[in-house]
């Protein structure tokens, strides 16, 4: 299903969706070092611009859960010089 066409169709595709399903996919919670790991291996693929983002419904309580969100000044230090290879 590459499209969705309404609210009702969203919510009937991800009845089934655990939130262990959405950690196996996405980096959840506060650890920059999660976040470096994921943009590292973007970096080695060649992508050179990495847009993260933050669902607005479940910021408040994904920081209640997990304390105050990691930033760009978190996770960048902690990721090293990419060398891209010439092709």
């Amino acid at each position: 299903m590459s499209e969705l066409p309404n609210p009702a169709n969203f919510e009937a595709a991800s009845a089934v969706v655990r939130p262990e399903d959405i950690r196996e996919q996405f980096v959840v919670g506060p650890d920059p070092q999660a976040y470096a790991e994921r943009v590292r291996t973007y970096a080695e693929a060649g992508f050179d611009h990495l847009v993260p983002t933050v669902t607005p419904d479940h910021a408040q309580s994904s920081k209640a859960r997990h304390g105050p969100r990691c930033g760009e000044a978190d996770v960048a230090p902690r990721v090293r010089p990419v060398r891209r290879r010439r092709t």
